[in-house]
């Protein structure tokens, strides 16, 4: 009744499932949701970049229904055509090359800083540690 989404909502660590499947899929698979319908599970980010940015596909009616339902009525994943060029407009300089570059010694720090302290919680411990990053 559920098809796969119980596997993907209820895994004692986050990610276990969706990581097997890539695993043995690949970056793009199908897998049942609810009453049986079927779903695209993305791991790609050109895909995903091609996907979010195709007005032809985002704009599917059945599409935006669940946007608005999952992410709410004036989110960008549900604006549509004049509204969605303008936020597109808008938010694209954010995430220009000069931009990004910018922002990549302070992700390049703050991923040091997260493993400096997983070594040292793993340092701590003879045994293998499990590390929930989700909790942290």
């Amino acid at each position: 009744m559920a098809g796969n989404l119980w596997q993907l909502v209820s895994p004692e660590t986050y990610g276990t499932f969706e990581y097997d499947w890539q695993k043995k899929y690949g970056p793009l698979y199908r897998f049942k949701s609810a009453l049986g319908q079927d779903r695209l599970m993305v791991g790609d980010p050109a895909a995903l970049q091609f996907l979010t940015s195709e007005p032809t596909v985002i704009g599917l009616p059945s599409n935006r229904k669940v946007g608005k339902v999952v992410f709410g009525e004036r989110t960008f994943w549900v604006l549509e055509a004049e509204e969605h060029r303008r936020a597109r407009a808008a938010l694209n300089p954010g995430f220009s090359g000069a931009v990004v570059r910018q922002l990549r010694p302070l992700f390049s720090d703050i991923a040091s800083r997260i493993v400096q302290q997983w070594a040292k919680t793993c340092s701590a411990s003879d045994s293998p540690v499990l590390i929930n990053v989700v909790d942290l």
